[in-house]
C-alpha cells in the first residue's frame, strides 16, 4: 500500500513539473505597438476668419509758427480740431500661415487680410467766441486692414495657447474738414458757415501684438479665437486756407484699434 502511494505521488510531481516546464518555454505575447496620442501642429495651412473691431481716433490742432490767422480764429481752430471719436465694425476674410512643433512648443508665421466695416464720423459741433463760429468733422474710412505675424505657442495635445506679434497694414483715411463763420469766398456749407481747411492722412502701417487659443478638432482641421491690438501711431499733417493765403494749421491725428476674432483652418498633412 505504502509503495502504490509513493509511486502515485512521484507520477503527480512529474507531472506537475512537466507542466511547469511547458509554461516556462511558452512566449509571452507581444505588446500592442504604442500609438502617439499627441497632435502634430506642424504644416501648412490656410483659413477663414470673421469678427468684430473697435477703435479710437484722437485728433488735435495747431497754429504753425508765422501763420497770420488771428486770435479769435486760432482759439476756435484749436477748441473745434482737438478731440476723440470711437469707432468700430465688422471684419471678415481670409489667412494662410505655417507652424514648426517641436516638443510642446510651436513657432510660426500667419498673413491675413480682411474686409473692415470701420466707418465714422466726429462731429465737434458749433464752437461760439467773439462772435464768431467754428466747427471740424473727422471722417475714418477704413476698408482694409491685413496683418503678418510671428506665432509662438505651447501645446497641450490638441490645444494650441500661443502669443502673436507682428506688422499691420491698412487703407484707413481721416478726413477733416473745418468750417468758419468768417472765412469770405469760400464754399458755404449751410448754417453760415463756410469751409476753407480741407485736408486727410492716411494710416498705412502700424504694429500688432496679440494672443490666442486654438483647437484641432479633427486631423486637418483647426478652429481659433483671437485677440489682438493695433497701432497706427500718431499723423500729422497740414490744411492751408483755400482763399486767403498764409493760413496754415497743422494737425495730428492717431489710429489704435482692437479686434477679437474667430477662425476656421484647414493643414495640410
Amino acid at each position: 500500500m505504502i509503495r502504490r502511494l509513493m509511486l502515485t505521488t512521484s507520477a503527480l510531481i512529474g507531472m506537475a513539473g512537466t507542466a511547469m516546464a511547458a509554461d516556462v518555454l511558452v512566449e509571452p505575447a507581444a505588446p500592442a505597438p504604442y500609438v502617439s496620442s499627441v497632435y502634430d501642429w506642424s504644416g501648412l495651412y490656410i483659413g477663414i476668419n470673421g469678427g468684430y473691431a473697435w477703435g479710437n481716433v484722437d485728433t488735435s490742432t495747431t497754429i504753425p509758427a508765422g501763420s497770420n490767422i488771428n486770435g479769435v480764429a486760432s482759439a476756435l481752430a484749436i477748441a473745434s480740431g482737438t478731440g476723440g471719436f470711437d469707432s468700430n465694425g465688422g471684419l471678415a476674410g481670409v489667412q494662410v500661415g505655417y507652424n514648426y512643433q517641436t516638443g510642446p512648443y510651436v513657432v510660426g508665421v500667419e498673413a491675413d487680410v480682411d474686409w473692415s466695416g470701420l466707418d465714422d464720423t466726429r462731429d465737434s459741433g458749433i464752437f461760439t467766441l467773439g462772435g464768431f463760429n467754428a466747427r471740424t468733422t473727422d471722417d475714418l474710412d477704413m476698408n482694409v486692414l491685413a496683418t503678418v505675424r510671428g506665432r509662438l505657442g505651447y501645446a497641450m495635445d490638441r490645444l494650441l495657447v500661443y502669443g502673436t506679434g507682428g506688422l499691420a497694414w491698412s487703407d484707413a483715411t481721416v478726413r477733416r474738414n473745418l468750417d468758419w463763420s468768417f472765412a469770405d469766398g469760400c464754399p458755404p456749407v449751410g448754417g453760415g458757415l463756410q469751409r476753407c481747411h480741407v485736408g486727410e492722412e492716411d494710416f498705412d502701417i502700424g504694429y500688432t501684438v496679440g494672443a490666442g487659443l486654438e483647437y484641432a478638432f479633427t486631423e486637418n482641421f483647426t478652429a481659433k479665437v483671437e485677440y489682438q491690438y493695433i497701432d497706427f501711431g500718431d499723423e500729422p499733417f497740414r490744411t492751408v486756407n483755400a482763399n486767403i493765403p498764409n493760413q496754415p494749421l497743422d494737425h495730428e491725428v492717431s489710429l489704435d484699434i482692437h479686434t477679437i476674432r474667430v477662425g476656421l483652418n484647414y493643414k495640410f498633412n
